[in-house]
């Protein structure tokens, strides 16, 4: 399964809290300080799955700031609930990686501006995060994007994927 809402439930839930402004992100273009997007990036027949969330925001000196989250999960609720609770993964078995890409309107074209490389998880966990906040824009003014990688060693090999925060403005 890819998507973000499992259940009609969760997409009510989602639309009622966006109607009330709780929700401060969105992928795309920047409305707002913080833009995010999260997905399922592998998911299992037995109810387990990988997720990844990348944000990119002005953070607290507004210069930006980046975050990926990686986290399993793994069946609930007496096994009728995909993918809700912590899926605890051995030392070295969750890894994240942060590329912090920024957009060069002189070229046209989007180039890494920070590379993190792949971290592992130091202690049994079911979630890793990489986070950033940079007291100036790191490769100057202009567009930014975050992309959040995660991967976990299943079944015996590593599986993942990446996903884009969505992009966002920062100038002196």
């Amino acid at each position: 399964m890819t998507g973000r809402i499992r259940s009609s439930l969760g997409k009510h839930f989602l639309v009622w809290l966006m109607a009330l402004g709780i929700v401060g992100g969105s992928a795309g273009v920047a409305l707002a300080n913080v833009v995010y997007d999260a997905e399922t990036l592998k998911s299992y027949p037995d109810g387990k799955c990988l997720d990844a969330r990348a944000e990119v925001s002005h953070g607290s000196s507004d210069h930006g700031y980046r975050r990926v989250d990686v986290y399993t999960q793994k069946e609930g609720a007496g096994g009728f609930v995909n993918c809700a609770v912590g899926w605890e993964r051995p030392i070295g078995w969750l890894k994240a990686r942060s590329i912090y890409w920024k957009y060069y309107k002189n070229a046209e074209e989007w180039a890494v501006c920070r590379n993190t490389g792949w971290a592992a998880n130091g202690q049994a966990t079911d979630a890793i995060r990489q986070e950033k906040s940079y007291a100036d824009e790191p490769c100057g003014n202009g567009w930014y994007d975050t992309m959040a990688g995660g991967s976990h060693f299943f079944d015996g090999s590593w599986v993942g994927g990446f996903v884009h925060s969505g992009y966002h403005y920062f100038a002196s």
